[in-house]
């Protein structure tokens, strides 16, 4: 089974307020592209030994003998320690409303998806997706094996990139 993982939109939020005594702010490392992320952990999960390589925009990682949740850990522990180096930014923890918006906006992409043909399983209760942050779900990654073709082909249709 191949798995698809999207690349992950990356949400910065950097206060604004005045500068009273007129010193220069911290200067803030520049935000790498989502190509640019997708890139960073395939090259930590293979460091890793997970047989990952780049796919449109996003990263998959092919047939592996480990568990989903070993696999979800992984990817994890590779955005933290890209976290941890500066390589990416460090994520703030999404609000209500914004998981709110996320959440209706992937019930969407799944009718989308269902509409194409592709039968998927029940999504999570709002409640727990909410209070996962948004972590336990995404419609993408619940599809079946396919070419890259007919996955890009779907997300031009259904798009990944959302609230």
């Amino acid at each position: 089974m191949l798995t698809r993982i999207a690349a992950v939109s990356v949400v910065c939020l950097i206060g604004c307020g005045s500068q009273a005594d007129n010193t220069e702010p911290e200067p803030v490392p520049p935000s790498p592209n989502l190509d640019e992320t997708a890139a960073l952990v395939v090259d930590c999960l293979q460091e890793d030994g997970w047989p990952a390589s780049l796919l449109d925009g996003g990263f998959t990682i092919a047939d592996d003998p480990r568990t989903a949740t070993e696999q979800e850990e992984a990817v994890e522990a590779c955005f933290d320690h890209l976290m941890d180096q500066g390589l990416i930014p460090s994520v703030e923890p999404l609000t209500g409303e914004m998981l709110e918006a996320r959440y209706e906006y992937l019930l969407s992409m799944q009718e989308c998806l269902e509409s194409e043909g592709h039968s998927l399983p029940e999504p999570p209760s709002r409640e727990s997706f909410i209070d996962s942050q948004g972590i336990n779900w995404t419609p993408f990654g619940l599809l079946p094996e396919m070419g890259s073709g007919e996955f890009s082909r779907l997300t031009e249709i259904c798009p990944q990139a959302g609230p």
